[in-house]
């Protein structure tokens, strides 16, 4: 029976992604939850490959082993505080992360600035 060899595109692919999670300003973290998606993680049908709480200290990282060539996303949700007032609020990368390489993969120093989402009418 023939093997795959590392890396071929049928394979799935071990990623690390590492980053930090900005509130707004004046906010401070109550709880965010950190989610990678194989598509638009930001969608309420996103198919979820990975979820973690945010860290105190504001910085994540999070591994998944998604088939090769998949574009990752990565999505931060949850609530803050300011002044008082609990506030839902949520972000996304502002670029996607491809799943492609022998061994681990791994993105650094992603960034997700969160914002207030609007109000329920």
């Amino acid at each position: 029976m023939a093997t795959a060899k590392p890396g071929m595109p049928h394979q799935s692919v071990e990623v690390e992604l590492f980053g930090t999670v900005a509130p707004p300003p004046g906010h401070d973290v109550v709880r965010i939850e950190i989610s990678v998606s194989g598509d638009d993680c930001s969608k309420a049908d996103a198919k979820i490959l990975g979820r973690i709480p945010l860290s105190m200290n504001g910085k994540f990282f999070i591994e998944v082993i998604p088939p090769w060539g998949t574009d990752l996303t990565v999505c931060a949700s949850g609530e803050t505080k300011h002044g008082g007032v609990t506030t839902k609020v949520s972000g996304k990368a502002d670029k996607t992360f491809r799943a492609e390489g022998v061994g681990e993969v791994i993105f650094e120093n992603i960034v997700i600035k969160l914002v207030p989402e609007p109000k329920p009418k």
